[in-house]
């Protein structure tokens, strides 16, 4: 214990010094294609780009696929508030993206 003191600065001490350690956030820009598994099925705001038109949509991640030999990123429309409570009228879209047309993924907060 006395060497890892003396490896600390000498004017390093409890008034002096603050640790703060925070999360990536409630809806933290999500890695891809690593952090799709992980928040499977958890809705996110993805922005893709689908014909030339980019697009942000509210989904969640359903899996993927191989389609001619390319691998696709399998998503559905996400229902929010209260449409989704109460099952909404809204026609549930699917989407299937090939990585190269994912700009961005945030994890979405429905409140």
């Amino acid at each position: 214990m006395e060497s890892d003191r003396r490896s600390l600065p000498a004017d390093l001490n409890a008034e002096n010094y603050s640790l703060e350690v925070s999360s990536a956030g409630a809806e933290r820009q999500l890695r891809l294609p690593g952090d799709l598994e992980r928040f499977r099925a958890s809705p996110m705001k993805l922005q893709f780009e689908e014909e030339g038109t980019v697009h942000t949509e509210i989904v969640e991640y359903t899996g993927k696929e191989e389609r001619e030999g390319q691998e696709l990123l399998l998503f559905r429309s996400y229902k929010t508030g209260g449409s989704r409570k109460k099952g909404g009228k809204g026609k549930e879209k699917n989407y299937a993206l090939s990585l190269e047309q994912i700009r961005k993924a945030n994890l979405y907060l429905d409140m």
